[in-house]
């Protein structure tokens, strides 16, 4: 299966990332979480629901509630993995 990606849903989703760590990490740092920490939890966070949601728009097929939560687990193992790698 192919899958086409379109400028502004890539666009979209890297200003959503930046908006989320712009706005959150100042604000779980000011929490006491430290600087590499807040960004690791917010980066793996959003990415994980972004991409959730990008998939399930991208998908034809209805989805169950099942399916959604699957997804998301897997698709949140795989961005806090990257994650991890990026930040430590």
């Amino acid at each position: 299966m192919f899958v086409r990606f379109r400028y502004k849903t890539v666009f979209l989703f890297l200003l959503t990332m930046i908006l989320c760590n712009v706005i959150f990490t100042p604000l779980l740092q000011y929490a006491g979480l430290s600087a590499e920490h807040s960004l690791f939890a917010i980066t793996s966070l959003s990415a994980a629901l972004l991409t959730t949601f990008i998939s399930i728009r991208l998908s034809t097929a209805a989805l169950s509630k099942t399916a959604v939560c699957i997804r998301f687990v897997l698709l949140g193992a795989g961005c806090t993995v990257v994650t991890y790698l990026a930040v430590f």
